[in-house]
C-alpha cells in the first residue's frame, strides 16, 4: 500500500508525514488493511509458558533432525534469519533438496506453499511450531524485528521513486547501513 501511496498520492503523503509520525501512517494502513480484510495476521490470545516453549522447541528439533539428518547444513535455510529484508527482493534460487524453515504464518504454510516448494523447487518447506518463534528464531524477535522496524520507518520517510531493481537495492543497502 505504501508503494502505491508513494507513486500515486505523494503530495498527500508528504502533507500527512509533515504533521504525523511514520508510526501513525503505519497504524492508518494497518487499520485500513484490517477493515477491508487484507490482513490475516492475528495476535495470539494465550501466551505459552517458558517451559512449554522450550519443550515444543526441543520436540521440534528432535523431529526435524530425525527427518533431515542427511541434509547438509548449507542446504537448510531459515527464512527469517537467512533472508534479506528488501523492498523488492532479487530472485533467489534454492538448490534442489534444500529445506526451508518458515514461521507458522498462515500464508507461509498454505497448501500452495508446500506444493510450490515440492513441485517447482524440489525442496521441502518445514513450519516451526505455532507461537514458538521467540525460542526457535530468537534473532528474528530480538535483533531482526527491531532492525526491520527501523528499516520500515526509514523506507516510509524516503519519498524518492526508484525505477529499477538496481536503484531499489542500492537504496535498501544504504538504509541498512544507516540503520
Amino acid at each position: 500500500m505504501i508503494e502505491f501511496i508513494k507513486y500515486e498520492e505523494q503530495p498527500w503523503l508528504q502533507e500527512y508525514l509533515s504533521t504525523r509520525s511514520e508510526d501513525s501512517l503505519q497504524r492508518l494502513l494497518r487499520n485500513f488493511a484490517y477493515r477491508y480484510g487484507f490482513s490475516r495476521k492475528r495476535a495470539i490470545s494465550k501466551q505459552l509458558s517458558e517451559s512449554d516453549l522450550e519443550s515444543k522447541k526441543a520436540a521440534f528439533a528432535a523431529d526435524f533432525w530425525a527427518c533431515f539428518y542427511d541434509v547438509p547444513p548449507a542446504l537448510i535455510l531459515n527464512a527469517d534469519e537467512t533472508g534479506k529484508f528488501l523492498d523488492s527482493p532479487p530472485r533467489t534460487e534454492l538448490e534442489p533438496g534444500s529445506v526451508l524453515l518458515v514461521d507458522n504464518f498462515k500464508a507461509h504454510v498454505s497448501d500452495t506453499s508446500y506444493e510450490v516448494m515440492w513441485n517447482q523447487v524440489q525442496s521441502e518447506l518445514v513450519a516451526l511450531p505455532p507461537n514458538c518463534t521467540s525460542v526457535c528464531q530468537p534473532l528474528d524477535v530480538g535483533v531482526m524485528g527491531p532492525f526491520k522496524a527501523k528499516l520500515r520507518r526509514m523506507w516510509m520517510k524516503d519519498l524518492n521513486i526508484y525505477n529499477t531493481p538496481k536503484e531499489k537495492r542500492l537504496a535498501t543497502i544504504q538504509r541498512a547501513i544507516l540503520a
